[in-house]
């Protein structure tokens, strides 16, 4: 499911008002915490408030907040309010969008009939000839071109000069078969975290290509991203043992 702007924004600013429902947060500190545009908060918050779902106090002290029971409140609402899935309880087996949004109404229980969809989407999927995004003979530029494009809608890949090295490099030793594995923001499908959802017109920068050939695949670094660090020069394990009596010595 594809959420909107709007949507994520709400959402992040539900979240916000069921772990602090003793004080009233104003849209200056909510779009801070979230790289979003006041004026565009706003709008969002204006519209929950219309729904009835939060309140809003002027003055000092003055900002917005869960109008009455917050238990009584379900993300499924929110996102209800800006998507086009229907009202809750007007649905005995929603479409998958509707099942995906009661994962984050109802947590596990919410995640039965996804999970129910999923399979079945599956089993459908192997009957009708199911085929991967990209065949493995594709080389790695355009494996990755088609991830850009396909699936975080961009409209072009770009590469560092070191980035192009990188790719020549694998090629020439033979790990160009690999999968493709994109390291990139959270914020965004694009690599710019201050471009936050699903913008538009972008291109994917892509500064480094290294392997993981251990793992099988190839990690395409873009934008300004930082990966997990790996295993020091001189790994922890070769000062540990273990005594016959079964101490371990090293641990800490």
């Amino acid at each position: 499911m594809r959420l909107q702007k709007n949507t994520l924004l709400a959402l992040c600013s539900a979240l916000e008002f069921a772990a602090q429902p003793a004080r009233a947060l104003s849209t200056a500190e909510i779009a801070r915490k979230y790289r979003a545009s006041p004026h565009h908060l706003a709008k969002v918050l204006g519209r929950l408030r219309r729904a009835g779902l939060v309140s809003a106090a002027r003055g000092s002290g003055g900002g917005y907040r869960f109008s009455g029971n917050t238990r009584r409140v379900t993300l499924l609402d929110v996102i209800a309010l800006f998507e086009r899935i229907g009202a809750p309880a007007q649905t005995k087996k929603p479409p998958l969008e509707g099942a995906i949004a009661q994962v984050l109404a109802l947590h596990v229980n919410g995640g039965l009939d996804l999970a129910d969809r999923v399979i079945e989407a599956v089993e459908s999927a192997e009957k009708g000839g199911f085929r991967f995004l990209y065949p493995l003979e594709m080389p790695i530029r355009e494996k990755v071109e088609t991830i850009a494009r396909e699936v975080y809608g961009a409209e072009g890949v770009e590469y560092t000069r070191p980035a192009e090295r990188d790719v020549e490099a694998l090629e020439k030793i033979g790990l160009g078969r690999l999968p493709v594995c994109v390291a990139k923001t959270q914020y965004s499908l694009s690599d710019d975290p201050s471009r936050l959802g699903r913008p538009k017109g972008f291109h994917i920068t892509v500064s480094e290509v290294r392997p993981s050939a251990g793992a099988g695949f190839l990690v395409v670094l873009t934008g300004d991203i930082m990966t997990m660090p790996g295993l020091p020069k001189k790994p922890a394990a070769g000062g540990m043992r273990v005594d016959p009596d079964g101490t371990v010595h090293g641990l800490f």
